[in-house]
């Protein structure tokens, strides 16, 4: 198992993208109240199970995908692209479906679709005409 820094500028995007989605998920893993009090999330009366769900199903997952792709050869960094924009179309679901119109889901929306694109601009050559104009 080899472990490598990006070679390239677009590489280093998403490289980007994945840390984000690992430091993320370790907060989530080690850190769940205060996702909840971020969220507004709340646990019903005597039951924590809701922290195990916060915990495995946000934190360790995403901890587990970022790990894979760190230590892949090539870097399989659409998988990202995947998990970024299902949870995009998730909360444009929610602002559908469940009337969220807030500031926070607005950004929320936005910053999963920005991270959602980046891997997926580096894995299909989007960032090119960048590197051509600036030199990188």
């Amino acid at each position: 198992m080899n472990f490598s820094l990006p070679s390239s500028s677009s590489e280093t995007l998403a490289f980007l993208v994945l840390l984000i989605a690992l430091a993320g998920g370790l907060i989530t893993l080690f850190a769940p109240r205060m996702i909840m009090r971020w969220t507004g999330l709340a646990l019903a009366d005597g039951r924590a199970f809701g922290l195990s769900e916060i915990r495995g199903a946000l934190g360790g997952f995403y901890v587990g995908v970022a790990l894979y792709i760190l230590l892949s050869e090539p870097r399989p960094y659409i998988i990202l692209t995947f998990a970024f924009g299902f949870f995009c179309f998730g909360r444009i679901l929610a602002f559908v479906v469940d009337r969220v119109h807030n500031p926070q889901h607005m950004g929320a929306i936005m910053g999963d679709a920005i991270l959602a694109t980046i891997p997926a601009m580096h894995t299909f050559g989007g960032f090119s005409f960048l590197e051509a104009i600036l030199g990188w």
